[in-house]
């Protein structure tokens, strides 16, 4: 049942997301302005402005800094689940899931940057 109420939450988001966006567009084009690029970044470390690498840098800074608060809570949570489990080993078990699997993906987060630094200088000119 879980998994039906988090589907349904997943499709809402999305289709909200969609009617935002057409919001923006219309009252955009109903008051004679134009849309901006989105890919209209400013300088950031040493990519040049207006470049997909500004912007891959500055997503990337953004995740950074929404995934430390979230593995917080996730870690708090894992641990709450272990503390509570009162001998219930599917608890336990939970709890330790929980605890891997924020690690695992504040490290892919972190990586991120890495891996963003090893494919521009790849293919750096």
């Amino acid at each position: 049942m879980t998994k039906n109420v988090l589907r349904s939450a997943l499709v809402i988001f999305c289709l909200l997301g969609v009617l935002f966006v057409a919001h923006l567009a219309l009252a955009d084009s109903q008051f004679g302005g134009s849309l901006t690029n989105p890919l209209a970044c400013p300088q950031a470390g040493n990519a040049p402005a207006d470049s997909l690498q500004a912007c891959a840098v500055r997503v990337i800074n953004f995740l950074t800094i929404i995934a430390t608060p979230i593995v917080s809570i996730m870690v708090l949570y894992g641990g709450f689940l272990m503390i509570t489990a009162a001998g219930e080993p599917e608890k336990f078990s939970q709890g330790r899931k929980t605890l891997l699997y924020a690690a695992i993906g504040f490290a892919v987060v972190l990586l991120a940057n890495g891996v963003a630094g090893i494919i521009q200088n790849i293919f750096k000119p």
